[in-house]
């Protein structure tokens, strides 16, 4: 089970190094702070979502393997 919870770990891991990645290049425009936090509630809450469905497929993989 271990081996799953650090793949998961990994994949996550890379994508907010990616996210935050993007994140500095844009943030040293001075005019774009409104404009990204705007951006960055949108991006949260479709986040949220994601993985809200992928917890569930997840629960879901795991349930079916374990009968």
């Amino acid at each position: 089970m271990k081996p799953v919870f650090c793949t998961l770990r990994q994949a996550m891991m890379n994508g907010m190094g990616k996210i935050f990645k993007t994140y500095d290049t844009y943030s040293r425009k001075d005019d774009l702070d409104k404009k990204l936090l705007e951006v960055a509630k949108i991006i949260g809450r479709r986040m949220e979502k994601r993985f809200d469905y992928l917890a569930m497929k997840l629960e879901y993989l795991l349930m079916y393997s374990t009968c």
